[in-house]
C-alpha cells in the first residue's frame, strides 16, 4: 500500500507550538504564583494550601484518564481532539482568573472557594490540554515531524514561561498601587491579561491543525479494554515513572522558586531573572532536539539532558546565597539542558503506536493523559510537600527566615528536584529500549494497516444489500482460527472477522463472485465486494508490505468482475519464508457488523474452492 504521507508545513508545526504558549499564560502563572498568593495575600494556612493542591491532584488521577478516554471516542466534523481546544479554552481562561480572587477571606469559606476554583481550573486545563497533547500523535506518523511538533511545543512552553516569568512581577507591581510587593489587585489584573491573550492563540491552533491518523479499529472499544491497554502498555508505564520524576522536579520547583528568591537570596526583583534563564535555555535547546535525536536517539538524549539538569541544580544547591553569578551559571546549565520534554512527548506517541501495533487498540487520549497527570502530580506533590516541609521548619510569611528555614527552602527547591532528575535519567537509560529502527518498522506496518482500513471504509460507503452467502477457500492450506493469527491487529478483529490459511500453494483465487475494489500496488492485499454484498479482505502474509511487491503477481485490477475460483494473484511462499516472514493468508469479512453471524466452518485444512465461511444476514 502507499505509505507516503503529506508533509506538515512549517507553519502548522509552528502554530502547534503556540498551544503551549497559550497554556503557559494561564497555567504557569497559576503554578508559579498561586501558592504564594494563597499564603501571603489570602492568608490561608500552609497546611490548607497543601491539602487543596494534593486533593486536586488526587482528583486528577481519575479526571485525566477519563478525559483521555472521552476525547479518543469523540466523533465530530473537526476530529476527535480539536473540538476541545475550540470550546474549552475560553472557560479555562475564565477560571484561571477566578483562582486569583479571594472574596471570602482566609476562613473556611475562603478555603472552600480556593479549592473550588483551583480544582475546576485543573479540570478545564485537562479538558483542553489532554486533547492538545494527543494531537501530535495524530497529525503525523513521521518520526522527525513528531519530534518537530513536540520541539515546537517545547519552544512555545519555554517562550511562554519566559514571558510569564519576565513580566509577571513587573505587571503585578504596576497594578499594586505603588506597593513594593504584589497586592491582590496586582495578581488579579495580571491573570486577566494572560487569560485574554490566551484565547485567540488557542483558536489559531484549532484552525491550523489537522488530524490525519485514524485508529485501525473503526469501532469503539470498551472502557475496560482501553484501561487494560494503557496499564498493560509497558513502555507507557515506564514513561509515566520518568515523567512523574521529571515533572515533580520541574513543576514543584516552579511553584517554590519564589520562596528561594525572596527568602534566601533576598530580592523579589531576581524572580524574573532566575525564572527566565531556564526558560530561555529550554527554548534555545529545543531547536537542537531534532538533530540531536537523529544523531544519538531519543533514549540517549533524554537520559543525558535529565542528568545534566540534576547536576545544574546540585551546583545551585551547594552555592552560597551571596554568590549570585554562580547561582546564575547553575540556572543556565539547568535551563539549556532542559530539552527532555519534547522527547518524552514523542516517546508517548511511540508507546501509543507500539500498543496499537501489538493489540490493534489505539489509546492516544488516555495515553497522553499520563503526561497531563504527571504534570499535575508534579505541580501538586512538589508544591504541597515543599510547603509542608517549610511549615514544619517554621516558615513565617512576609518575615525574615531563620537559617534552618533557608536551608529547608534550598533543599526543596534545588536538592530534591536534582535527585528526581537523576532518578528519571536512570530509569530512561536502563528500561527504555524502543529503538528508532524498531519504531520505523512499527510505523511502516501500521501505515499499511491504516491504508487498508481507509480503503475498506471508502468502499463500504457505497450502499450494498447483503444477504446470506458462503465464502470459499481462496488458497489451499491449513485453516487457522482468527485469534491464533500471529498478528494482534488481525487477531483482534480490527480489520474484520474470518480466518487465516497457512498456504501450501502459491495461487490466490476469488472466494466468491464479485467485483475487485482494491489491489495493493505491492500485490499483497486485495479487497472485493461479493454479489451478495460482503466486503472481503484478502491479505497475503504478515508484514509482507516490507517486501515492496517482490514475490507477488497481480492478475486483476480494480473494477474487474471475478467468478469464484478465478485466479486473481500469486505469491512466492519460499521468498516470504527466506525473508523470515509469516505467509498466512487472512480471509476477512470487513463489514461483519452487517451480519448476524460470520461463521467459519471449523475445518483444519482446506483445498482451493472448499467451503470456508458462512454469512448469515
Amino acid at each position: 500500500m502507499d505509505n507516503q504521507k503529506k508533509k506538515l508545513s512549517k507553519f502548522s508545526i509552528m502554530m502547534y507550538g503556540m498551544g503551549d504558549l497559550a497554556s503557559q499564560f494561564v497555567w504557569t502563572f497559576v503554578g508559579t504564583y498561586l501558592t504564594v498568593y494563597y499564603t501571603d495575600i489570602v492568608g490561608l494556612a500552609p497546611a490548607a494550601v497543601s491539602a487543596i493542591m494534593l486533593g486536586a491532584r488526587l482528583f486528577d488521577a481519575f479526571n485525566d484518564p477519563v478525559m483521555g478516554m472521552i476525547a479518543e471516542r469523540t466523533e465530530s466534523k473537526w476530529g476527535r481532539f480539536r473540538p476541545y481546544i475550540l470550546f474549552g479554552s475560553p472557560f479555562l481562561a475564565i477560571f484561571s482568573v477566578l483562582t486569583f480572587t479571594g472574596p471570602f477571606g482566609n476562613g473556611s469559606a475562603g478555603v472552600w472557594w480556593a479549592a473550588f476554583t483551583y480544582v475546576f481550573a485543573g479540570m478545564l486545563y485537562t479538558l483542553v490540554n489532554i486533547p492538545y497533547g494527543a494531537m501530535a500523535a495524530v497529525m503525523s506518523t513521521d518520526e522527525n515531524e513528531r519530534n518537530g511538533l513536540n520541539a515546537s511545543r517545547s519552544v512555545g512552553m519555554n517562550v511562554g514561561m519566559i514571558i510569564v516569568n519576565s513580566f509577571s512581577a513587573v505587571l503585578m507591581l504596576a497594578f499594586s498601587g505603588g506597593s513594593k510587593v504584589a497586592t491582590q489587585s496586582g495578581y488579579l489584573m495580571t491573570a486577566i491579561i494572560y487569560a485574554v491573550i490566551s484565547i485567540p492563540i488557542f483558536y489559531g491552533v484549532f484552525k491550523t491543525s489537522k488530524e490525519v491518523v485514524k485508529p485501525i479499529r473503526s469501532e469503539k472499544v470498551s472502557l475496560g479494554t482501553t484501561l487494560k491497554n494503557v496499564v498493560g502498555n509497558k513502555y507507557l508505564m515506564i514513561l509515566l515513572v520518568i515523567m512523574i520524576f521529571q515533572m515533580t522536579a520541574f513543576m514543584g520547583r516552579i511553584a517554590l522558586t519564589t520562596y528561594y528568591v525572596i527568602y534566601c537570596l533576598g530580592a523579589f526583583s531576581l524572580i524574573a531573572i532566575l525564572m527566565t534563564l531556564p526558560s530561555i535555555g529550554g527554548a534555545l535547546g529545543s531547536f537542537f532536539v531534532v538533530p540531536l535525536v537523529k544523531r544519538f536517539g531519543k533514549r540517549a538524549v533524554l537520559a543525558t539532558s535529565l542528568l545534566i539538569q540534576g547536576l545544574g541544580l546540585l551546583l545551585i544547591y551547594f552555592t552560597d546565597f551571596k554568590n549570585i553569578p554562580l547561582i546564575i551559571i547553575g540556572h543556565v546549565i539547568y535551563g539549556f539542558s532542559g530539552i527532555g520534554f519534547p522527547i518524552t512527548l514523542t516517546m508517548v506517541a511511540d508507546a501509543v503506536d507500539y500498543q496499537e501495533w501489538k493489540t490493534g487498540v489505539r489509546t492516544d487520549g488516555t495515553a497522553y493523559a499520563t503526561y497531563g497527570l504527571a504534570t499535575k502530580v508534579g505541580n501538586a506533590v512538589g508544591a504541597s510537600v515543599g510547603v509542608l516541609v517549610l511549615g514544619a521548619m517554621g516558615y513565617k510569611p512576609n518575615a525574615a527566615q531563620s537559617v534552618g528555614v533557608q536551608h529547608g527552602i534550598n533543599m526543596v527547591v534545588n536538592l530534591a528536584p536534582a535527585i528526581l532528575f537523576i532518578l528519571a535519567a536512570f530509569v530512561t537509560y536502563v528500561f527504555w529500549n524502543l529503538s528508532e529502527k524498531r519504531m520505523a518498522d512499527i510505523h511502516f506496518e501500521l501505515d499499511d494497516k491504516r491504508t487498508i482500513r481507509a480503503k475498506v471504509d471508502e468502499v463500504s460507503e457505497i450502499p450494498a444489500n447483503t444477504k446470506d452467502e458462503k465464502l470459499y477457500a481462496p488458497v489451499a492450506g491449513n485453516v487457522i482460527i482468527l485469534s491464533d493469527i500471529n498478528d494482534n491487529v488481525f487477531a483482534s478483529g480490527a480489520l474484520g472477522l474470518g480466518v487465516g490459511i497457512k498456504p501450501t500453494e502459491n495461487i490466490l483465487v476469488a472466494p466468491a463472485n464479485g467485483e475487485i475494489t482494491t489491489v495493493a500496488p505491492t500485490g499483497h492485499v486485495y479487497t472485493l465486494r461479493t454479489d451478495g454484498g460482503a466486503e472481503i479482505l484478502l491479505h497475503i502474509g504478515i508484514n509482507t508490505v516490507t517486501l515492496g511487491g517482490k514475490g507477488f503477481a497481480k492478475l486483476v485490477k480494480v473494477g474487474d468482475k471475478v467468478k469464484v475460483g478465478q485466479q486473481i494473484g500469486a505469491f512466492d511462499r519460499d521468498l516470504i519464508g527466506e525473508e523470515k516472514l509469516d505467509d498466512t493468508v487472512m480471509v476477512l469479512v470487513t463489514n461483519a457488523v452487517d451480519y448476524t453471524e460470520v461463521k467459519p466452518l471449523g475445518q483444519d485444512a482446506a483445498l482451493v474452492g472448499d467451503d470456508l465461511i458462512v454469512l448469515k444476514k
